[in-house]
C-alpha cells in the first residue's frame, strides 16, 4: 500500500537543509519522463527513472486525509516498446509528465521533491512524502515544520489542474 501527503509550494532548499540535519540521506535524484494511461480508476504508466524504466499500476484507496493506493511496479527494458504496447490496448492516454525529482529518506519516509518540465512547468516545485503509515508520515511533516493544514492528498492531475486556473 502507497500512502502519500502532499505540501505544495515548498521552499525546496530550506527543508533539505533541515531533512540533513535531521539525518535523512538523499536517496535519488534525476530527470525523469512518463507516459500515462488510464482505464477507469486504474492508472497506468512507463517512467523512465535514470537508469531505470518502470511499468506501474496504482489502482486508488479511499481516504479523505491520504492519497492512497494498490501500487504494482515492474522493471521493464524498453520505454519505447512498451509505450507502444500500452497504446494498442483500451486504454485512455491521460500524459506526458517530465520532472526533476530528489529524494531523501528520514526513517521510513520519503520526501519527493518535484519539479516539473516543459509544458507543466508553471507548477510550482512541490514535496510529497511517502511512507508505509500515516503515522510516519505525520510525525515526518511535524519534524520539518510542516503545519497540519499545509498536508494535502491532491493528486497529479488535481495539483496541475489548480495551477492551470492562476
Amino acid at each position: 500500500m502507497e500512502i502519500e501527503l502532499v505540501v505544495l509550494e515548498v521552499d525546496k532548499s530550506a527543508i533539505i537543509s533541515k531533512l540533513l540535519e535531521l539525518g535523512a540521506k538523499k536517496v535519488f535524484e534525476a530527470d525523469m519522463k512518463q507516459v500515462q494511461y488510464v482505464s477507469g480508476d486504474l492508472k497506468i504508466r512507463v517512467r523512465e527513472e535514470g537508469d531505470k524504466i518502470l511499468f506501474n499500476l496504482k489502482k486508488p484507496v479511499k481516504d479523505a486525509e491520504f492519497k492512497m493506493s494498490e501500487e504494482y511496479e515492474v522493471e521493464v527494458q524498453d520505454y519505447e516498446k512498451m509505450n507502444t504496447i500500452l497504446s494498442h490496448l483500451p486504454l485512455k492516454f491521460k500524459r506526458t509528465l517530465n520532472k526533476h525529482r530528489e529524494s531523501y529518506k528520514l526513517g521510513t519516509v520519503k520526501f519527493e521533491f518535484d519539479t516539473y518540465q516543459d509544458e507543466h512547468s508553471f507548477v510550482p516545485t512541490f514535496v510529497e512524502l511517502e511512507g508505509e503509515n500515516k503515522d510516519d508520515l505525520y510525525e515526518a511533516a511535524e519534524k520539518v515544520g510542516f503545519e497540519k493544514e499545509s498536508l494535502t492528498s491532491l493528486s497529479t492531475s488535481q495539483i496541475i489542474k489548480h495551477y492551470s486556473k492562476k
